[in-house]
């Protein structure tokens, strides 16, 4: 089903004296007061008012009204009436999916407010131009430009803003960041905002966001009574949006219970709204769950139907995210069917799709390290040339010297001695300097061809993760698909008890899980957090996703980690801490383990403790894990210690100084 955070974009003209007098109105009075209002700054905010009674209802007439406002404040020279323009429109094209466009005027909107030094717009174009970002999932610039927001708004004492500010970083913290008690804890601010201000759409879309995070940790009866109250304040204000994104999650809810019959209306409902709004992501995601939910009601024909609709859908508009999933759903109807060809063509595709994905993400990463590496090239040959000016400056003044005690020793002996003397001092430091600079050049190439070796080194271990990633999904995982598919066509052709029957279909169950836990593992190899979003995020799933695999309780401490360290530092510390675990989990039979991982300035110490069987560090204990580790310690010039003996756990303590 479909799976929403709702973003509430700052509107600037919301907040507007002005444009409180006329929003209020109905639309059929706002279109009187049109036809006999003047070329001026209350036209625009008609045309404003106007735009946001239609903006939930019909999205072309709002995007028609809110351009009218943009052009005449353009005319007339009314800059804050460009800004509401710009806020609105930008709003509508959010929820159209249009967000690169919306990008671009925010931007625009955020250099306009700060050139005419409007302090409160200002504020409210930062908070539109963080939402751009969290849709865009550049997570970062997202959490800088709300917190900028959000400060001036506690300046300037404007609760409007804050309880915007604190419902997106509850839709930040809860979808992006996974960070839930903390989304939880903004969202009950944003509440008491809302209800302060008497906000019900304020109120409705804070309590959808609560429902989500709520339905991620499984408390559905929490997240039911969140949503309902989000739910009834849609209808009640006939806000088509706020509706189709709480019978989204309802039909989440439904999934995650198993409750498929329960789907079907919600997702008709979200359909009818989807397609009422011109929403495509919203009608791909609906017909993709009365798809799933005849599948399992094993109304094959039926579901077949819906998942070919919703598959052209997420195909003809490239959402590629949506058009892997669905192709997936659409192979295992067609292979229910008893359609091998058509789902291993569906299979291909979606396989296809998820390679595309990832090798964008490696692609984009090998591009971000080889620039760093030709700014650093840049930066030392500009440090080069800035030297030999100095040279070049010290001859020159070489020359002059020379001229004067030529001049200097026709008439005064005196006068040649002392300009003698100080020329031959002024060679001796130009003859040292030269010599500091060559060994200095020396260095430079050193360091020059280091970085090179470091950016090979770090683009052949990524691509051999991924060779490896992909043999083992293409070819292990085609062998368990073909196994799959030779048990179906088996079913087909014996006859079993009921108990045979069931245990069969267990197994092909099982068979299932292990396809997918296969998958897991391969894309695993690559991890997308350490990309994205850095060593602490990408540990914190490793640590929990091996906790749960392993039955072992690790408790993961960092500090000081607040900012990102350099990337290959993070790939090398990331693997240290992997294959440590792995080891644990191979030969240590622990229960408890501890990670900490703690920075000061330059220093880091990484220290990783279980309470397992232990082992003697007397003996040989030099397995290919451990040879890892050291090579990967070594070339950080780090100083690993190892502490342990039979019976009494293990304590492994590594040092780094990072570069400055």
């Amino acid at each position: 089903m479909m799976r929403i955070i709702v973003c509430i974009g700052l509107i600037i003209g919301a907040f507007s004296v002005l444009a409180g007098q006329v929003v209020n109105q109905p639309a059929d009075s706002l279109r009187k007061q049109l036809l006999v209002a003047r070329e001026d700054t209350n036209k625009v905010l008609l045309y404003i008012a106007l735009g946001q009674q239609y903006e939930d209802s019909k999205v072309d007439s709002a995007i028609h009204f809110f351009r009218k406002a943009g052009e005449l404040s353009e005319k007339i020279k009314f800059v804050k009436g460009t800004l509401k323009y710009l806020a609105n429109y930008t709003n509508v094209l959010n929820r159209q999916g249009k967000y690169a466009e919306s990008l671009r005027l925010n931007q625009k909107a955020v250099a306009i407010a700060q050139k005419n030094n409007l302090k409160l717009e200002t504020a409210k174009a930062y908070a539109n131009l963080a939402a751009s970002y969290q849709y865009q999932d550049e997570i970062e610039k997202s959490l800088d430009y709300y917190l900028k927001a959000s400060s001036i708004f506690e300046d300037l004492k404007f609760d409007t803003g804050l309880y915007v500010m604190y419902a997106n970083l509850c839709a930040l913290y809860g979808d992006n960041l996974h960070q839930y008690e903390n989304a939880l804890l903004y969202a009950d601010k944003a509440i008491v905002l809302a209800r302060k201000q008497n906000n019900k759409l304020g109120i409705a879309s804070v309590q959808i966001n609560k429902s989500t995070v709520l339905n991620r940790q499984r408390k559905f009866d929490e997240a039911l009574k969140a949503l309902e109250e989000g739910y009834a304040i849609g209808k009640e204000q006939k806000n088509l949006y706020l509706q189709l994104v709480s019978l989204s999650i309802m039909g989440d809810m439904h999934l995650k219970r198993r409750q498929y019959t329960k789907i079907i209306p919600v997702a008709e409902e979200m359909l009818k709204l989807a397609k009422e709004m011109g929403d495509v992501e919203g009608q791909s995601l609906a017909l993709g769950g009365l798809a799933s939910a005849y599948l399992h009601a094993k109304e094959y024909q039926k579901a077949k139907q819906y998942a070919v609709k919703s598959l052209e859908l997420s195909r003809n508009n490239n959402m590629r995210d949506i058009w892997m999933k669905k192709a997936w759903l659409l192979a295992d109807i067609e292979l229910a069917l008893g359609n091998v060809k058509a789902y291993e063509d569906l299979s291909a595709e979606a396989d296809s799709l998820d390679e595309v994905v990832l090798n964008e993400k490696m692609r984009k990463n090998i591009q971000e390290l080889e620039a760093k590496y030709e700014a650093t090239k840049k930066e030392n040959r500009i440090k080069q040339l800035q030297k030999e000016k100095e040279i070049q400056i010290l001859s020159i003044r070489q020359k002059n010297i020379l001229n004067y005690v030529f001049i200097g020793a026709i008439s005064i002996l005196l006068v040649l001695g002392f300009l003698f003397y100080r020329n031959t001092r002024t060679q001796k430091i130009i003859s040292q300097q030269t010599e500091k600079l060559q060994e200095q050049r020396i260095r430079e190439l050193e360091q020059a061809q280091q970085l090179l070796a470091v950016n090979s080194m770090l683009q052949g271990q990524e691509a051999e993760r991924s060779r490896l990633a992909k043999d083992l999904h293409d070819g292990l995982g085609g062998m368990l698909s073909s196994i799959k598919l030779s048990l179906s066509d088996m079913k087909g052709d014996m006859i079993l008890s009921e108990q045979n029957a069931a245990s069969f279909s267990r197994a092909v169950e099982q068979l299932d899980d292990t396809i997918r836990e296969l998958r897991r593992v391969a894309h695993s190899m690559m991890p997308e957090a350490l990309v994205r979003f850095g060593l602490v995020r990408a540990l914190q799933g490793f640590c929990n996703d091996l906790g749960r695999s392993a039955h072992l309780s690790i408790d993961l401490q960092t500090i000081g980690l607040e900012d990102r360290l350099d990337s290959s530092t993070e790939i090398i510390v990331y693997r240290i801490v992997q294959e440590l675990l792995n080891n644990i989990v191979k030969h240590a039979s622990a229960t408890e383990v501890l990670v900490q991982i703690a920075r000061a300035e330059n220093d880091l110490n990484l220290t990783v403790e279980d309470n397992g069987k232990g082992f003697d560090t007397s003996g040989s204990y030099q397995g290919i894990g451990l040879s890892n580790i050291r090579s990967r310690v070594e070339y950080l010039n780090g100083n690993l210690e190892i502490q342990s003996s039979p019976g009494t756990g293990t304590s492994v303590n590594i040092d780094f100084t990072l570069k400055s």
